[in-house]
């Protein structure tokens, strides 16, 4: 039967080479459950509950969980939903975890309100902040009511709650941007019960982000209001750390501050706390934390200028990544490393990375997965298709304008107006790039500019040229001293970078095109652009182009250095 089955391609698929195991198409499989629940009520419940008991001696508290819902079996999915939440939060499964407290009635809550607990900080993680303020308000009149209180199953617990909804109430004021929140924040702090899920470091404060500073927690890119806290805060973690156990979770906080800044360019005190973030993390392992920190650890060193140990240490991280169950990261960590080879105008790197990453241009975008999405604008901008690459940016930009972190509109901006000033659109390129400096402008943002480097800056000062053409007053001269302030840092890096990424022959070679050699070479015998326009019929604009793309590849700043590495390298032979 089975065999004649999967002949006719009927209601089963097979689930492994040896045809031993089989699995209901999904429809013929709902048919079959609303078959038994019509004729079979109490059989269709009691086969959910020996489900849910077989499962869990197998130690699938998930599939468990899911059974003894379906079987109103609500008493014992809580106990097991208690029971499966921390291993929910290591693995920042946190949209499951409020699935299925949404099921339970709210009496199977005031009996085990640490699954109450949980489900609020995992709305504050996840964003669902007003959410997260209704509920810990109900478990907060909950717990000044002996009537209810009275139902719990562990009534020594009643402390330990009341802690916990001081810690989450106070972390929603500093968020929502209350007044005094910090200090009252680091009150709650200081009053933490043993056991605390802050402290002993289940609450995941990053599930998806490889930014911190852009997630909610971070406090979605507000440079100062970051930096403000969790500079206030550092000093009174400081002191818990000293008489509470195992307290991890400010690595979190270290992290942040370490991204804060790297973006205001205080390399120094960057360093020092991504630092601080990693050894608090060495045994916890959590890659939402590690990940991020290694990352702003090698944007560190790449501008002080130590290019070969960012890839030491992704080369160190990448047997470890592999082997972890969580694909997120690893998706991440492959997108940071394409990210270094276009900094290190690795082209075959890039092209790799593409060809494997499973990401294109015409999906659907997801906040999720944002990090991903931008670097495959990166890659496309740098391989120079330049159209698919601004489709996919504004795209982004639009997504990032409802759900992103400050610092992520900004990257966006810039990207959309690099796309446009490669397809000769100058106009619009300025637009963007005039977007992109006035929010940069009112938080603080350096890096994100700095790091883009010669090629923003030419745009840049295109900028500038604009700007002083315009009638003056006071908002255009504060972005024309932070667009100029922006120049300068990318001039003294670039400066003392063009020539850091020593490239193999053959790399340079082939990232260039059969047309920008033809344009290299009547650069190098003494040609205008114009020259080299009708020679070639095309634009001059494209000439300009051509040749600006050149120097970039060639990680060179002037034609005629363009021209001597050329020489060096052979290319115009």
């Amino acid at each position: 039967m089975l065999e004649k089955l999967e002949q006719l391609q009927l209601f089963i698929f097979p689930l492994d080479e040896q045809m031993h195991w089989y699995r209901y198409h999904p429809l013929f499989a709902e048919t079959l459950r609303s078959l038994l629940q019509k004729k079979d009520p109490d059989h269709y419940t009691q086969l959910h509950q020996l489900a849910s008991t077989w499962f869990h001696e197998q130690g699938l508290n998930g599939e468990a969980i899911y059974h003894a819902l379906e079987a109103h079996d609500y008493e014992t999915a809580a106990a097991q939903l208690e029971q499966e939440a921390p291993r929910l939060f290591k693995h920042g499964e946190l949209s499951k975890l409020i699935q299925w407290v949404c099921a339970l009635p709210k009496e199977n809550l005031y009996e085990r309100p640490l699954i109450a607990i949980y489900y609020s900080w995992g709305l504050i993680i996840t964003g669902k902040l007003e959410d997260a303020s209704s509920t810990c308000a109900e478990i907060r009149e909950f717990t000044k009511d002996e009537n209810k209180t009275s139902l719990m199953k562990d009534q020594s617990s009643l402390d330990f709650l009341k802690s916990e909804i001081d810690i989450m109430q106070n972390c929603l004021a500093v968020y929502q941007g209350k007044p005094h929140a910090p200090g009252e924040y680091t009150k709650a702090l200081q009053k933490m019960q043993e056991g605390s899920l802050y402290k002993g470091g289940l609450v995941n404060f990053n599930i998806c982000s490889a930014d911190l500073l852009q997630s909610i927690p971070g406090m979605h890119g507000k440079l100062k209001y970051a930096d403000h806290f969790f500079s206030t805060t550092e000093p009174e973690v400081r002191k818990l750390k000293e008489t509470l156990n195992d307290f991890t979770s400010f690595s979190f906080g270290y992290t942040v501050l370490s991204q804060v800044k790297y973006e205001q360019n205080k390399l120094d005190e960057a360093h020092h706390y991504v630092n601080t973030a990693l050894q608090l993390n060495q045994k916890r392992a959590d890659w939402g934390i590690l990940l991020p920190a290694y990352i702003v650890l090698t944007k560190i060193e790449t501008a002080r200028g130590n290019f070969h140990i960012p890839m030491e240490i992704w080369n160190r991280l990448e047997h470890k990544i592999e082997k972890i169950d969580w694909s997120y990261w690893v998706s991440v960590f492959y997108a940071h490393k394409t990210r270094m080879a276009i900094k290190r105008n690795q082209c075959h790197e890039v092209k790799k990375w593409m060809k494997v990453c499973e990401f294109s241009s015409q999906d659907e975008i997801t906040i999720l997965q944002h990090y991903q999405f931008i670097t495959l604008v990166r890659a496309l901008l740098y391989l120079e298709n330049f159209r698919d690459a601004l489709s996919l940016a504004e795209r982004i930009g639009v997504l990032l304008e409802e759900e992103g972190g400050i610092g992520q509109q900004i990257e966006a901006s810039i990207l959309q107006a690099l796309c446009k000033q490669a397809l000769n659109l100058p106009q619009a390129a300025l637009t963007n790039l005039e977007r992109a400096l006035i929010k940069g402008a009112g938080e603080g943002y350096r890096r994100t500019f700095i790091d883009e480097g010669i090629n923003l800056w030419q745009l840049m000062e295109r900028f500038k040229i604009r700007q002083l053409q315009l009638p003056s007053d006071k908002n255009r001269r504060n972005i024309l001293q932070y667009n100029e302030m922006l120049m300068q840092d990318i001039s003294q890096e670039n400066h003392s970078s063009e020539t850091c990424f020593p490239e193999d022959r053959s790399t340079k070679i082939d990232a260039l095109t059969l047309r920008e050699r033809e344009v290299l070479k009547l650069v190098a015998k003494g040609h205008s652009n114009r020259h080299i326009a009708e020679a070639l019929f095309i634009s001059v604009s494209t000439v300009k182009t051509h040749i600006h793309n050149i120097c970039r590849k060639l990680n060179v700043n002037s034609r005629t250095k363009a021209i001597a590495l050329a020489n060096e390298l052979n290319l115009l032979q």
